[in-house]
């Protein structure tokens, strides 16, 4: 079975991670690179920062908008705001990092702001002198880039891996489709009929665990996940450059030894489910396929 390494799009992105991470020299080196689309106004560039202490490692790694229409840059900036709002080492996911506040479009200063504050969770008494003395090395890599760009939408996604001691650290993949002039975000609601898209779904999931059937690919599955029907995976849909990605995450439908399980719905069966307004933007995208 090839579960784990069918997560191409997973273990690309933690892999430019990782070696930015190898490649550091301090903690507010930036990563030299532009990207923008041939037919959008919008530059990305890309950052990184590191902050680490005897037992933890934070390190955030993102794709920052630096010009455009101001409210798509806004937009984005704010998602990735949120997506970067939790405290890794914590017990509490109520409790969140307080929103960087100025120097929003300083790339830089925003990758340092979220490495630094992701450090220092707020703990309970006396827990981070034991995970000293206990010597638990925990970490929590961020990954945020630019998944697909055309002239009138732009999808962003953040991975992340953080490990917190045990016999394995734990992966997320989240994303957000954006309107490239106006800001508005888009993620189920792109989708007209679900009914079908839930066919497609599993229809990939037959080809992610390599089963003959529907009927064998859901023996992979935890029963109480789908007892009454493969349910939709609880993250937004984003688009890559060969169609509309959906994924669970782990331990949502499936153990954590089958990895991720990810579907790309192809352009093609795009055109049967999405709705007219987004079709009416990927218009140019799916007819050059």
């Amino acid at each position: 079975m090839k579960i784990l390494h069918q997560l191409s799009l997973t273990a690309m992105v933690l892999s430019v991670v990782l070696c930015s991470c190898n490649r550091q020299k301090n903690a507010a080196e930036q990563e030299q690179t532009t990207s923008a689309s041939e037919n959008a106004e919008i530059q990305y560039q890309a950052f990184h920062s590191q902050d680490s202490s005897l037992f933890s490692t934070t390190f955030v790694w993102a794709e920052y908008p630096v010009n455009g229409p101001q409210a798509y840059v806004d937009s984005v900036r704010k998602w990735i705001q949120s997506s970067l709002s939790y405290y890794p080492f914590g017990e509490s996911d109520t409790v969140k990092i307080p929103p960087l506040q100025k120097k929003l479009d300083n790339g830089q200063a925003f990758t340092d702001y979220y490495a630094v504050h992701k450090m220092y969770t707020p703990t309970q008494e006396g827990e981070r002198e034991w995970m000293k003395e206990s010597q638990i090395q925990m970490s929590s890599y961020d990954s945020i880039y630019v998944s697909f760009r055309n002239q009138h939408l732009t999808s962003v996604s953040d991975i992340n891996h953080s490990y917190m001691g045990g016999a394995h650290g734990s992966t997320t993949v989240n994303g957000m489709t954006f309107n490239n002039k106006t800001g508005k975000t888009y993620g189920w609601d792109m989708v007209a009929d679900k009914k079908q898209l839930l066919v497609y779904i599993e229809q990939g999931l037959v080809d992610y665990f390599e089963a003959s059937n529907v009927k064998s690919m859901k023996e992979n599955l935890f029963p109480e996940a789908i007892e009454n029907g493969l349910p939709l995976p609880q993250a937004e849909p984003f688009f890559t450059q060969d169609g509309l990605l959906v994924q669970y995450q782990q331990y949502e439908i499936a153990p954590y030894a089958l990895g991720i399980p990810t579907v790309v719905i192809g352009w093609d069966k795009c055109k049967k489910i999405l709705n007219k307004e987004i079709l009416q933007m990927l218009q140019e995208t799916i007819n050059g396929q």
